[in-house]
């Protein structure tokens, strides 16, 4: 729960300094449209979102809703129909129009905060009680809706030197009407954290580019210079043809026919034989 006060007039600086030290953590303001008191300037969101986290637009009932909701997305103000009897009386109207500018806020007095509208297109809805300060973000003597909520508890009367009325608010009624936008905050969350990302990078390319020293106490090559040698290496070995050398086809000869060498001739001494009377012959 937290504590808003919105203006027909921008607040000062020193306004809103006075508001957060109390502990305000909003202000909200108007958008320029038919029968708004006051519309302000881009400048004038963007200086309470310099003091205070949050802050929002109300629109008038006969304005443009797709104009409205382009508005607050260009400036990253979330946006709220302000319906009440010396803007715009409540209607048929309402529905078709927080359709159109979707995401958006519903503000009307109890009388005009209906079933249909607590149900309807209405991304969060604020209730203008008029009670005494009941620390809570709806009125304790209605049914409490599960849409984020708000409660407008005291009407105009003077804070800070400023003609507000201040409000109790449900933080999450915030995030509600951003949609898929970002808050100013969300942006420099995103950029702070683009920076460390980069810093990181050129850090570690200063090391990879930078040369290193060795166990003995030599300087070797930066690890960047090896690993681009290295790639272009094997760029230019996968790029390069590099065919396997021709070899000539030499016919073999026929093979030389062995010749086997004659037998050895041996010769034999004739072999004896014996005749009948015993008597050898040769």
């Amino acid at each position: 729960m937290i504590a808003v006060l919105d203006s027909a007039t921008p607040p000062s600086d020193e306004q809103l300094h006075a508001a957060a030290a109390a502990g305000v953590q909003g202000w909200a303001g108007y958008f320029a449209g038919p029968n708004i008191e006051h519309g302000w300037a881009q400048t004038d969101f963007e200086r309470v979102l310099a003091v205070l986290p949050h802050t929002l637009a109300y629109c008038s009932g006969h304005a443009d809703p797709a104009a409205m909701r382009a508005q607050g997305e260009a400036w990253g103000v979330p946006i709220a129909l302000d319906v009440e009897p010396s803007i715009r009386p409540d209607g048929d109207w309402v529905e078709p129009w927080l359709e159109a500018a979707s995401p958006s806020a519903y503000y009307s007095d109890i009388s005009d905060m209906t079933t249909e509208h607590v149900n309807g297109h209405a991304a969060a809805l604020i209730v203008a009680s008029r009670s005494t300060d009941p620390q809570r973000t709806w009125p304790w003597w209605i049914a409490t809706p599960a849409k984020p909520h708000g409660n407008q508890w005291q009407g105009s009367h003077t804070e800070f030197g400023a003609d507000v009325d201040r409000c109790w608010f449900d933080e999450a009624l915030f995030t509600a009407l951003q949609g898929d936008a970002m808050n100013p905050d969300q942006v420099a969350q995103l950029l702070a954290d683009v920076a460390a990302i980069k810093a990181k990078v050129e850090y570690l390319e200063q090391i990879f580019d930078s040369p290193y020293e060795t166990a003995d106490g030599t300087q070797g090559p930066a690890p960047w210079s090896n690993v681009e040698v290295q790639r272009r290496q094997l760029a230019d070995l996968g790029a390069r043809e590099n065919p396997r050398p021709e070899i000539p086809y030499v016919r073999p000869s026929p093979p030389t026919p062995v010749v086997s060498p004659e037998p050895p001739n041996f010769a034999f001494p004739p072999t004896a034989t014996t005749s009948p009377g015993g008597q050898t012959s040769g």
